[in-house]
């Protein structure tokens, strides 16, 4: 290696959790000596992911009543998360209510976020919610959650005879 020379050499290995990498690199001298240095790099692996609740409020209504659909976002993971989406199958639209702390649009990891709908329902239903949204790196992760709804349809019979 002459002087002013860099030399680069690579290499990959999968990283399966946060890690410290360290290289060591020897050489010899003009005159025969040993020289070394170490160098690290961090490396920070992320594992996002995303969680969701939801409630039904009221879960036993007459038929045509309003039900308000709560969800509940969290930050299950341990990267922030951004472009968050909520969508439900039977209600729409899914309004965001509260819980962006600092206001920056990015499910942090203290965080939780509240959405609401709500939207009248005739009959039993299970209703499905899927929340998505993006990490650090681009990758999406998403997560589902259901709520039931049970529907009275009072009904009363009679029948009447002469005699």
């Amino acid at each position: 290696m002459d002087i002013g020379e860099s030399w680069v050499y690579t290499c990959s290995a999968p990283a399966p959790a946060d890690m410290t990498n360290t290289a060591t690199v020897t050489g010899t001298d003009s005159l025969g000596g040993t020289v070394s240095d170490t160098a690290s790099a961090e490396v920070n692996v992320v594992a996002p992911a995303i969680g969701l609740s939801k409630t039904a409020d009221p879960a036993t209504i007459y038929a045509g009543q309003s039900v308000t659909f709560t969800f509940t976002v969290t930050n299950a993971g341990d990267d922030p998360l951004a472009e968050i989406t909520v969508i439900d199958d039977r209600c729409a639209p899914v309004v965001f209510g509260s819980g962006d702390l600092n206001g920056d649009s990015v499910l942090d990891l203290a965080e939780s976020w509240v959405y609401i709908c709500s939207a009248p329902v005739s009959a039993d239903v299970t209703n499905t919610a899927t929340v998505s949204g993006t990490d650090s790196l681009g990758g999406v992760v998403s997560a589902q959650a259901s709520a039931e709804v049970n529907v009275i349809v009072p009904a009363i019979g009679l029948s009447k005879t002469a005699d």
